[in-house]
């Protein structure tokens, strides 16, 4: 019999193994056997619950690490930079550019070949089907400090290569669904409306097809700095969202906004990964969602 260990091809290093959705990303991870998931956490090991095979956990600063560590995370393929605030005043944010800056120094010390930097669809401020080539306008702090923290790492000319993923809202970790409990809720979402009768759309990255792209997009050869918008469905007004989780809503009237509309273009995405099937995850990480809730909670 082939020992299990002796079949990992890859191993994935995440920072910020303490988010919401490195949590639900390990949970998918925990059936391939073929990586092993390190995640970085900044409590002790003894407070960490989560124990998965090919799942293991490490406890540090990643703004201050030393030599040890370095010796323990020899022989990582990719590192996964998740850590970030999407609140703060803009001197807090700067936080973003330094944890960039220190997921990129960790990566070349370590030897990895590749770094995934979550930034966001922020850095675009309004627009709609958004592209990469498109022009940059950040509306908010948290976005503008993404767009800094990408600037950094286009100008490091470093040789790890570089994948800045400009994220949709994330499934679970959003400003509304991250709010969610399993059903049934025992108070109803407050759901914006404006004078057209529609409400919010937005794109969305679910957290199941999050890591098969990460698996997909290590298995190519992408050189240098590159930019990718990251979304498993591109557009999907709220309302829809939460009647396909069947979670209870009420309507809340509000005046014209520019923002009502924020979506972005993946065709850049399913072109480097066509034969990937991102409709089947989306599928998939809706009909496992109370289940995967129950468990992180």
């Amino acid at each position: 019999m082939v020992n299990m260990v002796d079949q990992i091809k890859q191993r994935f290093l995440i920072l910020g193994g303490s988010s919401r959705i490195a949590s639900m990303m390990i949970k998918s991870w925990d059936i391939k056997s073929s990586i092993e998931v390190i995640s970085q956490y900044r409590q002790t090991i003894s407070d960490i619950k989560t124990h998965l095979p090919f799942h293991r956990q490490i406890s540090f600063d990643p703004l201050n690490y030393n030599s040890s560590i370095v010796k323990k995370l020899s022989k990582i393929d990719t590192v996964i930079c998740l850590a970030g605030i999407s609140s703060g005043t803009k001197s807090e944010l700067f936080l973003n550019t330094q944890l960039a800056e220190a997921s990129l120094k960790l990566s070349e010390d370590i030897g990895a070949k590749r770094l995934f930097y979550a930034s966001s669809a922020a850095v675009y401020g309004y627009g709609n089907s958004l592209t990469e080539q498109d022009t940059t306008n950040p509306v908010s702090n948290y976005g503008q400090s993404k767009l800094e923290a990408e600037r950094f790492l286009e100008e490091s000319n470093s040789c790890v290569s570089i994948i800045s993923m400009r994220m949709g809202n994330a499934l679970f970790a959003d400003s509304i669904t991250g709010q969610l409990t399993p059903p049934p809720l025992e108070n109803l979402i407050n759901l914006d409306f404006f004078p057209d009768g529609r409400t919010l759309c937005r794109s969305y990255i679910d957290p199941i097809s999050l890591s098969r792209i990460i698996n997909s997009l290590s298995d190519l050869s992408l050189k240098g700095f590159n930019i990718l918008n990251i979304a498993s469905i591109e557009e999907i007004e709220a309302d829809q969202l939460l009647n396909k989780l069947k979670v209870p809503w009420i309507k809340n009237n509000r005046a014209k906004w520019d923002g009502q509309k924020i979506t972005i273009s993946t065709r850049l995405l399913h072109e480097l990964l066509i034969n990937s099937n991102l409709s089947n995850c989306w599928t998939k990480s809706l009909y496992d969602w109370s289940n995967i809730k129950k468990e992180l909670n």
